[in-house]
C-alpha cells in the first residue's frame, strides 16, 4: 500500500468499497519531526465501509518487532475464531446428520481455527463412558471423528462437557438425580427439545463425571475442555436444596444438622432459612472441590485450558451463578450474549479488563439452524468482538457446510484477523478510561416514569455508550474491583456513573487513585449510600467530591416538582458559566438538555462550571458540573443522571458533555481523537511499542433487539484521526491493514 507525504501532520487513507475488507501492505517511515506532548500524529480516511485497522510503531523498528507481552501457553484462547457443533440442535439433534470431514473443510474455507465439539446434549455422542449414548450413534465416536478431521488442518478441538444441570430424563439414573423433596421427587421439565431432569453432585454422578474427564484427556488429542457450566444448584427448584442421600448425610456430617423442608418455600422460619444458608455454603464448597479435582485430573495428563460457561460477564466476581474461585482458576469463559452491539462491547471489555480470555457468542440463539439470514449484522458483530479483545463464537455453524454462498460475511471477518494473527497475539486494549459496570440500586433509588427510567444499569451502560460514541478509549470495570489499587492504577480516568454504594475500602482506594494523579468523574448519587444500601448524610467521597448534598427549601421543591414530567425533566437545562474552560463550544455557548439531578452545593475549592437552570429563569437552581483538584489528580462531579438519559435518548449533547469532562480530568488528555459519526467504534490495543487502532462501522440509528438483522451498513466518510505520541517517542511506521490507496 503506497503512502505519499502530504502535510507534516497528515495521513490520507482510502478504504475499499462496501463488501470488501482485508488487511494490509508495507509500512511507511514518517518524514520530518515527530510530534510530542500536546501534538498529534494525524490521519484521514476518506471512506470506510466495514472495518479499518491501523498499526503504528511509536519507536523505530518494523511493525511486528515487539515481542508479545503477557502471552502464555494459552494465548490462542484470546484470538480464537470458534465454530460450535452443539448437542441440542442440528446436526446432532433430533438425529445425527454430522460429517466431520465436510465441517473441517468448511472451517478452513471460512478461516475458523477452533471447533467446540459436543460430547453430549440430551444424550452422549462418545462411547465408553457411564453415560447413555444417542440412540442413533451406533459404533460412531463423534469427538474422535472431529479430532481426526480437524487436527491435520490446524484446527484446535475443544470438547463440550455437560457439567451438572439436566439431560434427557430417561437417561438420568435415579441414584444420580436431584431430589426436590425428602420423599425423593425427581422433577421433570421440558427444555431444549426434551423432557429433562437434573443431576446432583453429591451422588454417583460425581464419579461418573470425573471418569468422563479422565477418558477425554487420555483418549483424545484435544486442546482444551469447555464446561457447561460450573453453576450452583443448576436446575434446582427454590430454595435450591437437594434431599438426595448424599446431600442429607454429607450435610449432617459437616454440621450436625438436618435439612428442613416446607412444601411452600415462603413458609420457612428464620431458623430454617439459616440452616438452608449453611447448606448452600456447604454445597458450594463441595462444587469448588469437584472443580479443583477436575483440574488436577486434566493437568496430570495435558497442559490444556479450562473454559466454562459463565453466561454473563457480570458474574465474574459474584456468588450467585458460580463461585469466584472457579472463575479465577479457569482460563477462559464463554459469554452467552446475543443482543446489542453495546452489550457485546461492554461485556467483552469487562472480561478483558479482569484479565480473562472471553468467547462471546457472536450470533443469536434462534430456532432456524438450517437457514442463514444474518449477514452484515453478524459480520460487524464479529469485527467488534475481535476488535475489543474477544474470541468470536458462532453457535449455528453446520448450515455453512452445504451453503457456501452464505459464508462470505464470516469468511471476510475471520479472514481479516487470520491473515494478521501476529498483530493480534499478545496485544491488549490500552487502558485509559474505566467505566464501572453496575446493576444494583439501593432501596428506593431507581425511578420508573411514563417515558424515562433511571436505574443503575441504565446509568452505567449509558455512560459506557457515550464514551464509545464519542470515540473515547473506554473499558468496562467491575464494581468489585474498585477495592483493588493495582487494578485502578492501570487507568488514567475512573468514571463512576451513579455508583451509589461504596465500601470504606473502595472509598480509600479511589481516594489514593486520585491523590496519585488519576482523574475521577462521578455523577448523580455516587457514594451517597453505604455498602449495604443505607443513604448517608454526605458523600463518602466527600474528601474528593467538590460538592455536598443539600435539602432544597419548600419553594425550590415546588419548582423541582413542577418541572418533573414523565419521569424526566421538563424545560430544565444545564448551562455553562462564562469563562469556564472545561466545556468546549458549542456546549459552552448554549443551553444543554438536563436530566434528573441531585441537589448539591459546592464545597470550598470546588469550581462551578455549569448550573441547572429553568428555561424561563436566569437564576441557577443548583450546580450541574463542579470540578476540583485533589493531590495530583482532578475530580469532576456532574449532578445529573447523564448515563441513563443518554442510553434512552442518544442525545449527542450529553455524550459531548461526558467527553469534555473525561478530557479535563485526564492527566494527559485523550490518547487519540477521532472526528467521525457516532457509531464508528474505536478500540486501541498495544504490545510493546506497537499500537493497533481498530475502527468498526456500526453507523445508523439502530434500536437493537435479539435476532435483529442488519441488511445495510452505510459507509463512513472523512474520518480524521489524531494520535498523541508518548513523550520522547517518534513515529516509526504507520500501516493501514485494510488494503487501499493512501497518502501519509
Amino acid at each position: 500500500m503506497p503512502c505519499s507525504p502530504t502535510s507534516p501532520d497528515g495521513l490520507r487513507c482510502l478504504v475499499p468499497p462496501p463488501g470488501r475488507s482485508a488487511l494490509s501492505g508495507p509500512g511507511h517511515k514518517r518524514k520530518g519531526k515527530a510530534m510530542h506532548d500536546s501534538r498529534f500524529s494525524s490521519h484521514w480516511i476518506r471512506r470506510m465501509a466495514a472495518l479499518a485497522i491501523f498499526g503504528a510503531v511509536i519507536s523505530p523498528g518494523p511493525l511486528d518487532s515487539a515481542p508479545p507481552e503477557a502471552a502464555s501457553d494459552f494465548e490462542w484462547l484470546r484470538h480464537a475464531r470458534v465454530f460450535i457443533v452443539d448437542g441440542y440442535t442440528y446436526p446432532l439433534s433430533p438425529r445425527i446428520e454430522f460429517d466431520a470431514e465436510k465441517l473441517a473443510q468448511t472451517m478452513v474455507s471460512m478461516h475458523a481455527n477452533v471447533l467446540r465439539m459436543a460430547t453430549s446434549g440430551n444424550y452422549w455422542f462418545i462411547p465408553g463412558t457411564q453415560f447413555e449414548t444417542a440412540p442413533d450413534l451406533g459404533q460412531r465416536d463423534l469427538l474422535a471423528e472431529a479430532v481426526a478431521a480437524c487436527k491435520p488442518r490446524g484446527i484446535r478441538v475443544v470438547p463440550y462437557v455437560r457439567t451438572g444441570g439436566s439431560v434427557a430424563a430417561e437417561i438420568v439414573k435415579p441414584e444420580w438425580a436431584y431430589r426436590a423433596t425428602p420423599d425423593g421427587e425427581i422433577p421433570v421439565r421440558w427444555d431444549l427439545g426434551a423432557r429433562r431432569s437434573a443431576f446432583c453432585w453429591n451422588t454417583g454422578y460425581r464419579a461418573a463425571f470425573l471418569d468422563l474427564i479422565e477418558k477425554l484427556v487420555t483418549r483424545y488429542d484435544i486442546d482444551g475442555i469447555y464446561f457447561d457450566a460450573w453453576k450452583l444448584f443448576y436446575r434446582f427448584r427454590s430454595p435450591h436444596v437437594c434431599y438426595c442421600d448424599g446431600c442429607r448425610k454429607g450435610f449432617r456430617r459437616a454440621t450436625g444438622l438436618e435439612l428442613p423442608y416446607r412444601p411452600d418455600p415462603t413458609q420457612y422460619t428464620g431458623a430454617q432459612r439459616q440452616v438452608i444458608d449453611l447448606y448452600h455454603d456447604w454445597y458450594r464448597e463441595e462444587m469448588v472441590e469437584i472443580f479443583r479435582q477436575t483440574k488436577r485430573t486434566i493437568r496430570a495428563h495435558r497442559n490444556i485450558p479450562l473454559i466454562f460457561n459463565l453466561n454473563h460477564a457480570r458474574f465474574i466476581r459474584g456468588t450467585t451463578f458460580t463461585d469466584p474461585r472457579i472463575v479465577e482458576e479457569s482460563d477462559a469463559f464463554l459469554y452467552e450474549m446475543s443482543r446489542t452491539m453495546l452489550e457485546r462491547v461492554e461485556g467483552t471489555s469487562l472480561a478483558i479488563s479482569h484479565g480473562l480470555a472471553v468467547w462471546p457468542y457472536s450470533d443469536a440463539y434462534h430456532g432456524y439452524p438450517r437457514i442463514g439470514f444474518y449477514r452484515y449484522g453478524r459480520r460487524q458483530h464479529l469485527y467488534a468482538t475481535m476488535a475489543f479483545g474477544g474470541s468470536p463464537t458462532l453457535y449455528h455453524t453446520y448450515f455453512f457446510v452445504d451453503h457456501p454462498e452464505a459464508r462470505a460475511p464470516v469468511q471476510e471477518a475471520f479472514g481479516v484477523f487470520a491473515r494478521n494473527e501476529k498483530r493480534v497475539a499478545g496485544f491488549r486494549p490500552r487502558p485509559f478510561c474505566a467505566v464501572v459496570w453496575n446493576d444494583l440500586d439501593p432501596p428506593g433509588h431507581a425511578r420508573q416514569g411514563h417515558l424515562w427510567n433511571y436505574n443503575a444499569r441504565l446509568n452505567s451502560s449509558g455512560a459506557f455508550a457515550a464514551c464509545l460514541d464519542r470515540h473515547i478509549q473506554v473499558t468496562s470495570l467491575l464494581k468489585e474491583d474498585l477495592g483493588s489499587a493495582e487494578r485502578l492504577s492501570r487507568y488514567e480516568v475512573l468514571y463512576l456513573p451513579d455508583i451509589c454504594m461504596l465500601s470504606d475500602r473502595q472509598v480509600e482506594t479511589i481516594r489514593q487513585f486520585v491523590w496519585q494523579g488519576g482523574g475521577l468523574v462521578m455523577t448523580y448519587a455516587t457514594s451517597l449510600y453505604d455498602a449495604s444500601g443505607r443513604r448517608r448524610q454526605d458523600f463518602s467521597l466527600a474528601e474528593l467530591a467538590p460538592v455536598r448534598p443539600v435539602e432544597p427549601n419548600a419553594a425550590t421543591r415546588e419548582k423541582m416538582a413542577a418541572t418533573t414530567v414523565f419521569g424526566g425533566t421538563w424545560d430544565v437545562y444545564f448551562r455553562a458559566r462564562p469563562g469556564q474552560s472545561v466545556l468546549s463550544p458549542p456546549l459552552a455557548d448554549r443551553l444543554m438538555p438536563a436530566t434528573p439531578y441531585q441537589p448539591v452545593a459546592p464545597r470550598p475549592g470546588g469550581r462551578v462550571v455549569a448550573d441547572v437552570v429553568l428555561g424561563w429563569e436566569s437564576e441557577a437552581l443548583f450546580p450541574a458540573l463542579v470540578v476540583s483538584r485533589y493531590g495530583k489528580g482532578k475530580v469532576a462531579y456532574v449532578s445529573g443522571a447523564l448515563g441513563a438519559m443518554y442510553r434512552q435518548t442518544h442525545l449527542r449533547e450529553l455524550a459531548d458533555l461526558i467527553a469534555d469532562v473525561v478530557r479535563w480530568v485526564s492527566p494527559r488528555g485523550l490518547p487519540y481523537e477521532i472526528d467521525a459519526p457516532t457509531g464508528l467504534m474505536a478500540n486501541m490495543t498495544a504490545r510493546g511499542g506497537t499500537r493497533v487502532l481498530h475502527l468498526v462501522n456500526w453507523t445508523g440509528s439502530k434500536t437493537e433487539r435479539p435476532m435483529q438483522n442488519a441488511y445495510y451498513v452505510p459507509p463512513v466518510r472523512d474520518v480524521h484521526i489524531r494520535y498523541r505520541l508518548p513523550h520522547g517517542k517518534s513515529l516509526g511506521a504507520v500501516r493501514l491493514f485494510v488494503p487501499a490507496p493512501s497518502r501519509h
